[in-house]
């Protein structure tokens, strides 16, 4: 029952953070002048769902967490994905939707890897 519930949650999570993005892609001009570096990113090529279906498809697990981040100064979108009794972390490139990198998150909380947000 958790863990649907939890679902639930990340569904709605998903959608309101493809409703942010969209409006902070429109706004990137007020950007420069705000210095707000969440409006920092450049339009991605490929949208968050797509992403997410990326992950999914390489882990094989179901995707509870995405958002646009940056890692070593570049965005990208950054999927935590249940498989199982695994947990992972897998980075997708904004552009082209390829795997990036794919750990497997033992501890499921905001670990060190996530403080950059």
């Amino acid at each position: 029952m958790m863990i649907m519930k939890r679902y639930g949650y990340v569904a709605v999570g998903v959608m309101l953070s493809a409703g942010v993005f969209g409006g902070m892609f429109a706004h990137s001009a007020y950007a420069a002048e705000s210095g707000n570096d969440a409006l920092e990113f450049q339009k991605p090529a490929i949208s968050l769902s797509q992403a997410v279906n990326a992950a999914e498809t390489f882990t094989r697990g179901r995707a509870v967490r995405a958002e646009l981040e940056k890692h070593g100064g570049q965005p990208v979108y950054d999927v935590e994905v249940v498989n199982g009794a695994k947990v992972l972390d897998v980075r997708v490139d904004k552009d082209n939707g390829r795997i990036l990198a794919a750990n497997v998150d033992k501890a499921d909380h905001d670990d060190a890897g996530d403080a950059e947000d």
